[in-house]
């Protein structure tokens, strides 16, 4: 209904909300109304913040760069890989926003088609304010590349102690789909999928 109207006018609409703050939480402290809470809570989508998804931040940074080159009129740029190296490896507190504030600042005092490590480390990220995050983000490049291997090395850690796992598994129930499954808490489609990713083959 208009302001100074007495007809009601029909519309359907589709409210998307977003906060980062628990509601539920707000609701229990009664700094947040309990119905409109309820009103809003149909479908729930959990975003988890930059530092949790750094596989992601490449993707971003082309996507922003892209975004900017088309509204500031500038030629595009691209990131060594140095340079994206240690942007993925930094934790971003202010996630996107901040990702999407610092490539409009690169995109405005840009004198290279190619960024380089040197022109933004200890330039644009201000680390002294971050606490508490498990990375050194002060590192000379040798450094970084240790970080990353790092993580591989990790990740192959993880593939070798599962395969590990499932081999004793199937020793252990003489290589009995059904058991082994069970005793590993999978089903028998998610225990032959693994075995075909590490090229285990045993009789049923």
């Amino acid at each position: 209904m208009r302001i100074g109207d007495n007809k009601v006018i029909p519309i359907e609409v589709r409210v998307i909300t977003a906060t980062n703050r628990n509601l539920y939480n707000l609701v229990l402290e009664r700094k947040f109304r309990e119905d409109l809470f309820y009103r809003l809570n149909v479908l729930k989508i959990v975003i988890p913040p930059l530092r949790k998804r750094y596989e992601d931040i490449p993707y971003l940074l082309k996507h922003f760069i892209q975004y900017y080159s088309l509204k500031l009129g500038k030629p595009t740029i691209t990131l060594s890989e140095e340079a994206m190296e240690y942007l993925s490896l930094y934790n971003w507190p202010g996630n996107v926003r901040e990702l999407k504030n610092f490539v409009e600042r690169l995109m405005v005092v840009a004198k290279h088609s190619q960024i380089e490590l040197s022109d933004i480390k200890d330039k644009f990220i201000v680390v002294d304010n971050v606490k508490n995050d498990p990375i050194e983000y002060h590192l000379d490049n040798q450094r970084i590349h240790n970080k990353i291997n790092i993580k591989k090395e990790d990740y192959m850690t993880l593939y070798n102690s599962e395969k590990e796992a499932i081999i004793n598994a199937l020793e252990d129930n003489m290589g009995v789909i059904n058991f082994t499954a069970k005793a590993l808490g999978i089903s028998r489609t998610t225990l032959w999928r693994k075995m075909k990713k590490y090229n285990l083959n045993v009789s049923q």
